[in-house]
């Protein structure tokens, strides 16, 4: 029985710890330059600023492709959120001309819904453990999983599968004592 609950609590802890951003992430960031349509002779450096205001690549110069045609290669790192990008053209001399966007940083959804749906199954597994063997602290820990699971959901979803959880984990806290 010791080493079912071990086993469990073993594999809610590895669901709640795969959240996040592989730091090895690389985003590529295109920039055109054309004067009247027609692409230019022109050089291109660019700013990046975390979501925080911190300036992470601070003017550095461009891949040039081809005339008027640049790129970067950007290693995301695991913080996460909204990014600003500055770049500017110029020639020799004169700075020719700014654009600006911005990029989002954040997990992926299917990552979420993997771990939903893993989680889940998990879940199912403790509770018919739980049921079947009467088991009740191993029920409880499947209801309890479920409330977690709640939490990556929104709208109805989020209540029905909190209150189940609940619920699950409350009838089995009675069938134990």
């Amino acid at each position: 029985m010791k080493k079912i609950i071990i086993l469990m609590i073993m594999m809610l802890i590895t669901i709640t710890s795969v959240f996040g951003i592989a730091p090895d992430s690389t985003l590529r960031i295109n920039a055109e330059y054309k004067e009247v349509g027609i692409f230019t002779d022109a050089n291109a450096n660019i700013t990046i600023t975390l979501p925080n205001g911190t300036i992470d690549v601070d003017n550095i110069a461009m891949t040039d492709v081809s005339t008027g045609r640049f790129y970067y290669d950007y290693g995301i790192g695991s913080t996460l959120g909204t990014y600003d990008v500055e770049i500017d053209f110029y020639n020799s001399t004169d700075l020719l001309s700014t654009e600006t966007s911005t990029f989002l940083v954040e997990v992926a959804t299917e990552t979420v819904n993997s771990l939903f749906w893993a989680g889940l199954a998990i879940c199912v597994i403790l509770l018919i453990i739980g049921f079947v063997f009467s088991q009740g602290l191993v029920a409880i820990m499947g209801g309890l999983g479920m409330v977690f699971l709640s939490f990556m959901l929104n709208g109805a979803f989020f209540i029905i599968t909190l209150v189940a959880g609940c619920l699950i984990a409350l009838s089995a806290l009675l069938i134990e004592s």
